[in-house]
């Protein structure tokens, strides 16, 4: 979403949080051909995914 929203707001670092329970912050930065994520999270699940190639 940061590449939609960065020139309807005119900016490239923006913050957000999660109103909730558990709640959370997340901090995006919008870079030349990427997005940059930050905040904390915390392993939920782990698991595999067999697949051929």
């Amino acid at each position: 979403m940061a590449p939609v929203w960065a020139p309807k707001l005119g900016k490239t670092v923006m913050r957000a949080k999660k109103i909730s329970k558990r709640g959370g912050l997340v901090g995006v930065r919008l870079g030349e051909d990427r997005v940059y994520i930050t905040g904390k999270a915390c392993l939920f699940m782990g698991g595999d995914i067999p697949f051929d190639l």
